[in-house]
């Protein structure tokens, strides 16, 4: 007979969510700039030029100099709100150009 190996939930739920978030990573890095535009809102977004996420630093490039100058003093505040939509990712830095 086969002998049934018991693990403990957390064990399990830990790689269901490991799985989960490498098939999700790979969709938020191509959903990034309409996850930045649902944050942000259409007028911020309009101004941004390209996005790229590349491991824990996302790389934006907004036309406006104004626009970028705000954006830059409430970096801490941007990645707490992308952090927030991305769920699984973590965003560690923002690098505004």
């Amino acid at each position: 007979m086969f002998k049934k190996e018991e693990q403990k939930i957390n064990t399990i739920m830990d790689s269901i969510l490991k799985e989960r978030s490498s098939f999700s990573d790979g969709l938020q890095k191509q959903n990034i700039s309409s996850i930045w535009a649902s944050v942000l809102g259409n007028a911020i977004s309009k101004y941004t030029k390209s996005i790229k996420l590349e491991k824990n630093t996302l790389y934006v490039n907004i036309s406006s100099a104004a626009l970028r100058n705000e954006l830059i003093f409430e970096k801490a505040k941007l990645i707490k709100k992308m952090n927030e939509a991305l769920h699984h990712r973590r965003i560690d830095e923002l690098v505004i150009r």
